[in-house]
């Protein structure tokens, strides 16, 4: 909305060439009063998650680009750290109410069969589709022009599942769930900003996953492409509404 009507503002406040001078004047002094909608003056409450390493330099940078801004937001600031069993309950509310959550990253305890905070933040959360968007910024230099990327990640399920045992002695079995929802996210979410091609890669990377994924590992995907795989397989009625 915001985008359609700055044109429109910009052609009611622009003075008309036609009009004498003095009521050309006045109309170049014209002002437009926006109305905001109940509500969108009020404070707006952040979760807020300085966690650990990096975290709290990343998340204090945050704050101090919205102190400068004057932004209506205040923090609600919670201690987590990756050492902790589980992510507290008042953490969860609170994120949960506020719908918006400021985080640095928690340590992942190596080895001992630990699971991530990370992780279990985003069970809890139902938060299975990580989605970043990369791209260039005008006016700013940077090493590579015309960036314009979308990396969607599954988030919980897949290999961060954790469901795996050794079968016999050097077979190990690790399962994969729920492949489903993250595959609908990528035909749903970027439909409507992504119209040049879709690439699918694998994290080969992780042990005992290797050999299973060979099959699933690369599709490019455009207008003139077919889908293949277990993509098309999760989600046929989404592939359909948008190839």
């Amino acid at each position: 909305m915001a985008r359609r009507s700055t044109p429109l503002l910009r052609r009611l406040l622009a003075p008309s060439p036609s009009l004498p001078t003095p009521l050309a004047d006045a109309v170049s002094r014209r002002t437009v009063t926006y109305m905001p909608r109940p509500g969108d003056g009020a404070p707006r409450g952040v979760t807020l998650i300085p966690g650990d390493g990096i975290g709290p330099l990343v998340t204090g940078a945050v704050r101090q680009v919205m102190e400068a801004m004057h932004a209506p937001v205040y923090f609600e600031t919670y201690e987590v750290h990756g050492d902790m069993p589980t992510v507290p309950a008042e953490v969860i509310e609170s994120i949960r109410r506020n719908k918006v959550c400021l985080k640095g990253g928690l340590a992942t305890p190596v080895g001992g069969g630990v699971s991530s905070l990370n992780v279990q933040l985003r069970k809890e959360l139902d938060l299975y589709a990580a989605l970043v968007n990369c791209f260039n910024l005008p006016g700013l230099p940077t090493r590579h022009d015309n960036v314009d990327i979308v990396v969607i990640r599954e988030n919980s399920e897949g290999e961060y599942s954790g469901l795996e045992h050794e079968v016999v002695p050097g077979v190990v079995e690790s399962l994969k769930l729920r492949n489903q929802c993250v595959s609908a996210f990528v035909m749903e979410k970027p439909a409507a900003f992504l119209s040049v091609h879709l690439l699918c890669v694998q994290q080969a990377d992780l042990p005992a996953v290797n050999m299973r994924f060979r099959y699933w590992c690369h599709w490019i995907v455009d207008s003139d492409t077919a889908f293949h795989g277990d993509l098309l397989k999760c989600s046929p009625k989404s592939s359909e509404r948008h190839l």
